[in-house]
């Protein structure tokens, strides 16, 4: 994607229609706007799913490599994390996250890497699959007016 991206937050009293994020400590805020600057004039909104904080095992299985690591955010379309071995960005595997006795597995690709964090998207190839994550979520953070 080409051009600035800005990501605006907004902060007010006023209630806005729309999912609302966890902010660490309460419920409330609302979901992020991220636009792109398509040109001088024009801009074009692109919508981002709320994002959720959690530190949960999770491990990315690649051709015959187990790569061990913990999830530090986790949204539906994604997640940002950390792994114990290098990665590459492109990889693509299937990746599975851990939470107690329950546990959610997707195929995945590295999207990009800052540092020691891996941005992952998941590639669904069901509906019954992003269900399944969205029940896996609402076990992680239950009462979320976001994932209901």
């Amino acid at each position: 994607m080409e051009g600035l991206v800005l990501v605006l937050k907004y902060h007010g009293f006023k209630p806005i229609a729309g999912p609302l994020c966890y902010s660490g400590a309460e419920w409330g805020y609302p979901a992020l706007a991220v636009f792109s600057k398509v040109s001088t004039r024009m801009r074009r909104f692109l919508y981002r799913l709320p994002r959720f904080k959690a530190e949960i095992p999770m491990d990315l299985v690649v051709g015959e490599a187990v790569i061990l690591g913990v999830c530090l955010d986790l949204s539906e379309s994604g997640l940002m994390g950390t792994f114990s071995h290098p990665v590459k960005a492109g990889a693509e595997g299937l990746i599975t996250l851990y939470h107690e006795r329950e546990s959610f597995q997707v195929q995945a690709r590295i999207d990009a890497l800052r540092a020691n964090e891996a941005r992952v998207s998941f590639k669904f190839e069901t509906e019954r699959e992003r269900e399944a994550l969205r029940a896996f979520m609402r076990i992680l953070f239950p009462g979320s007016p976001s994932l209901a």
